[in-house]
Order: C-alpha cells, then sequence, then structure tokens
C-alpha cells in the first residue's frame, strides 16, 4: 500500500471516528452532523502534497514568505523545526496529525517550515557578531533560520503566527495538547479576520 492511500485511509478513519462520536453527541441535542458535510477533496489535498506529514507546506525563506503573505492578505504560520529534533517530530505526530489542527494549519495560513539544522550554504553575509548564535557571517539556511528563530525568544520547535502586515499573532512552543493548538490557531485567526 502506498504512503499516500495509507495517509488518506488512516487520515478518514480519524475523521469518520470523530464524526461517529460527535454524531452520537448531535443526535442527544437534535443537531444533525454527517460524514457526507466533510469536503474530502480538502483532506485528499492535505495528504497528497510534498510536506511536513502531509501538510500544505512552502519551500519559502523567511523574507520570502513576508512578501507573499502582504501581497495575498493570508497570515503566516512558522514553523521552525529541525531534521534532528525529537520535540519536532512528536508534535507532529501528536498534534499535528489531528484532522481539524492539519485543516487549520494547511488551509488558513501560509505555512513555511524553517530548518534550523539545514547545512545548505548559501552567499554568505554578515550579521552583527553580538546575536544569538556568536558569528560574525551567515553561511548557511539553517543558520539564518536559527538567526530568525532567537528574535522569538524561543527554540523549535516552535509556531509563530504573523499576519499579512508582519505583526505577530501569536507563538506556540512544544505542546503535545491538541486542544491547546488548536484553540491558540483559531486565536490566531481571529486577529485577522
Amino acid at each position: 500500500m502506498s504512503l499516500r492511500v495509507f495517509c488518506i485511509f488512516l487520515l478518514g478513519f480519524i475523521f469518520l471516528t470523530s464524526c461517529a462520536s460527535e454524531k452520537k453527541d448531535n443526535d442527544e441535542t437534535n443537531q444533525e452532523n454527517t460524514p457526507d458535510e466533510f469536503d474530502w477533496e480538502t483532506l485528499e489535498a492535505l495528504v497528497s502534497k510534498d510536506g511536513l506529514k502531509g501538510l500544505k507546506t512552502t519551500n519559502l525563506t523567511y523574507e520570502e514568505a513576508l512578501i507573499i503573505s502582504e501581497k495575498k492578505g493570508t497570515p503566516i504560520l512558522f514553523y521552525f523545526t529541525g531534521h534532528a529534533c525529537v520535540n519536532c517530530r512528536r508534535m507532529e505526530e501528536g498534534v499535528f496529525s489531528d484532522i481539524e489542527i492539519a485543516i487549520l494549519m494547511s488551509n488558513e495560513f501560509l505555512l513555511v517550515p524553517l530548518y534550523v539544522d539545514d547545512f545548505t550554504e548559501i552567499e554568505p553575509y554578515s550579521v552583527d557578531p553580538n546575536n544569538c548564535l556568536g558569528k560574525e557571517k551567515v553561511k548557511t539556511i539553517g543558520e539564518r533560520n536559527q538567526l530568525t528563530e532567537c528574535t522569538f525568544d524561543e527554540y523549535q520547535p516552535l509556531l509563530v503566527g504573523l499576519d499579512s502586515d508582519g505583526q505577530m499573532l501569536g507563538k506556540i512552543p512544544f505542546l503535545r495538547q491538541k486542544e491547546e493548538v488548536k484553540q491558540e490557531l483559531i486565536r490566531m485567526l481571529k486577529k485577522v479576520k
């Protein structure tokens, strides 16, 4: 079975299971909610895109994301992560895999993962040596992303929401509680709507 088919099956199963328990609760209050109302194309789009555990992501720099966000009027969700970050994988598997959170992150924000341990070399540029890295030159994508991450006074895993004007909407540090993350994402979106 291909990974795509497995992901669609798994996310569909999770959704149907949650719908069944919600339907039971809703039947008691005479509300109607059926799985037929779910947008299956959205689910398939979530798992068919290359990216972070099936989420629709972009391969942009911090600066490029700010420009695109301003033009589109879309809030940004920067995800500071690392290839070797164990807590990042825990948050992805335990929190981002929740279908409601995945849909919020993928559809309501311009989701931009920034890897702090990406050793891809870039054209070196000078920076203030009193920065959090203690370096005079930034030479890799990871160093550039670490320098950006330092401005938010937190470390990966870290989600940072910005509006299309670059104003901070909020930060979500390492959390395993799905409901807290979902409520914080909703709170960020309410600030821009």
